[in-house]
């Protein structure tokens, strides 16, 4: 299945990241021969524009951001670091109010932070007991 057929979601903590991807409509991003990502949000906490919640303008990434790992942009999404707590420019959370885009040619990707409280936890058992059903299916 292509990948705007699926969506991502990671847990950690208290939160829950959530990535969908999608093709545009209509829309083709420059530069995605030279590798350039482009970056925008819209507040999901600012009155709506037509519907929509309004959006910054596209930029394309910078080379610093470029340089993230995925695991490390995980990371930065789930700490108390200043990342996290960046303020957009309507003054909510750029981390917590807002729904991140970014786009390369025709896909965009949109993550979505949501805070969760854990009212319980289930842990498998610390020792797995492997010895009779898989074994009888096997012949020496």
């Amino acid at each position: 299945m292509p990948s705007e057929a699926h969506i991502y979601c990671y847990t950690h903590r208290q939160g829950s990241l959530t990535i969908s991807v999608r093709k545009l409509q209509d829309i083709l991003l420059p530069g995605e021969l030279d590798g350039k990502i482009w970056m925008w949000h819209r507040c999901l906490r600012c009155p709506r524009v037509n519907g929509l919640p309004p959006a910054t303008r596209r930029v394309v990434m910078s080379d610093a951001a470029w340089g993230l790992s995925f695991v490390k942009f995980l990371e930065l999404s789930f700490s108390n670091h200043a990342t996290a707590s960046r303020v957009a420019s309507c003054g909510h959370s750029l981390h917590r109010d807002c729904l991140r885009f970014y786009g390369s040619g025709e896909m965009v990707g949109c993550f979505k932070y949501a805070p969760i409280n854990v009212h319980s936890l289930y842990l498998p058992p610390s020792k797995l007991d492997l010895t009779t059903s898989i074994r009888s299916g096997y012949k020496k």
